[in-house]
């Protein structure tokens, strides 16, 4: 799982492209379909955290995947 924190202003779907880039050294393309899934919210006493999930078919991810079967 990739996961970082969104830049002031910055929109989820490019937060996800610029975090994948800087954790794996693969930029996301249109190819991949990316998609937004859902935004959380996630709250205690002292502070609020928004936690976005999104997915994309990266390419060989099918063959990584069925080896882990």
């Amino acid at each position: 799982m990739i996961g970082g924190g969104i830049e002031t202003g910055e929109e989820p779907t490019n937060t996800i492209r610029r975090e994948v880039l800087e954790e794996t050294n693969y930029l996301i393309n249109n190819n991949d379909k990316l998609e937004y899934i859902r935004k959380y919210n996630i709250r205690d006493k002292s502070m609020m955290t928004e936690v976005y999930f999104s997915k994309a078919h990266f390419p060989g991810f099918d063959k990584l995947s069925d080896s882990m079967r």
